[in-house]
């Protein structure tokens, strides 16, 4: 009687640690890759600004993330279709690693427009792209049409 408890009792053991190793799975595949992008919400033309990324995966700071690279464009333009062949339709920064899951650029802006700024992050198996607003000068590219 001894043999066949001990017995029992050591395959609900495996079991239900099997489960434990199962469930911490399940609890990394839910946690979120997050990334806050700070990114001024107004600028002047030739001014230099400061695009930031604070990157983390549940209370972890990322400092060796995958990719991380800031897209830059003047809001409508991108998607317009006389611009899918144009590389010039969006500007690719790679950012410098400061650590403590810190990613930081500089860029200028050349013209009047409301740009959107876009951080592509790729760690921890994952991807996230969150996007911000900047408005540069008046806001209004200079050869729009009223």
């Amino acid at each position: 009687m001894y043999k066949k408890w001990l017995s029992i009792m050591m395959m609900l053991g495996i079991v239900m640690l099997a489960a434990a190793c199962g469930a911490s799975d399940d609890i990394d595949e839910l946690t979120p890759l997050e990334v806050d992008l700070q990114v001024p919400e107004t600028a002047e033309v030739g001014e230099t600004v400061e695009l930031k990324a604070v990157v983390t995966f549940g209370d972890k700071k990322v400092d060796d993330a995958d990719d991380v690279e800031f897209e830059i464009w003047v809001d409508g333009e991108k998607e317009d279709p006389s611009n899918m062949d144009d590389n010039e339709a969006s500007e690719m920064i790679k950012p410098n690693n400061d650590g403590d899951g810190v990613y930081t650029a500089e860029t200028t802006f050349d013209k009047d427009a409301v740009y959107v700024v876009q951080v592509h992050v790729t760690a921890e198996g994952l991807h996230t792209m969150p996007l911000q607003k900047i408005t540069v000068g008046d806001g209004e590219a200079e050869d729009e049409e009223k």
